[in-house]
């Protein structure tokens, strides 16, 4: 990774343009179309739903998150992917309003270009949110790869997370919460290097926040690069 700009034209501190459309799945609750540069993934939400008396709790709705990915990722993969939106979701829903009962969510990797656990993070929170889900905050992620020489890029494309990085990191945010709700780190970082990576995520996280509320009075909403 050489300094200056990126490929793409981006500073290392720019997020990709985001487009969403909502409402696109007449049977689920909430629904969401979530791109970002080339990444592209569908969100949706149902519930609260009747649960299987063995997965329910007394005092809280149960979660579950199917993560459906392109053709070729192992199914370890999915299961992976699947349990941390499931704490994401669980942390951000205000679920002991629906005690036993269901809520699930799907999501559908259409194209991955990089960034992918973010955008899918980015979409459930969406859907939450189009389906009128009570939220205890704005849950918003972000990525960054962490180069051999210390730089480190915001939002990485695929060929960036591939190439010269020696970690990758996907880092969460409450919008009202001030420590980490997600991170999900791969690779070898210092401590310092941590404390720079979230600082930088943050920062991406609070203009994601913005364009969150602005897309929830618009059907179809897009962004230039932020």
């Amino acid at each position: 990774m050489s300094s200056g700009k990126r490929e793409d034209g981006r500073s290392d501190s720019q997020i990709r343009p985001i487009e969403v459309e909502q409402g696109l799945l007449n049977r689920a609750d909430g629904s969401v179309r979530y791109i970002q540069g080339k990444t592209n993934v569908i969100a949706s939400v149902s519930g609260p739903l009747s649960v299987n008396q063995k997965d329910e709790f007394i005092d809280r709705a149960t979660i579950q998150v199917t993560f459906k990915s392109i053709v070729g990722q192992s199914s370890h993969f999915e299961q992976e992917k699947s349990s941390i939106l499931r704490q994401c979701m669980e942390h951000v829903l205000i679920t002991t309003e629906h005690p036993r009962s269901l809520i699930s969510f799907t999501i559908q990797v259409i194209s991955d270009d990089g960034s992918l656990l973010a955008a899918c993070v980015n979409a459930c929170m969406l859907a939450c949110l189009q389906a009128g889900l009570s939220c205890k905050s704005i849950l918003a992620a972000t990525a960054i790869a962490l180069a051999d020489d210390g730089r480190m890029l915001l939002d990485p494309v695929k060929e960036e997370e591939q190439s010269d990085s020696r970690a990758l990191f996907t880092l969460g945010f409450g919008e009202k919460e001030s420590g980490l709700v997600l991170s999900d780190t791969r690779g070898l970082m210092s401590d310092d290097e941590f404390a720079r990576a979230s600082t930088l995520a943050r920062s991406g996280c609070e203009s994601i926040f913005t364009f969150m509320r602005l897309s929830l009075s618009r059907r179809v909403t897009k962004t230039s690069q932020i």
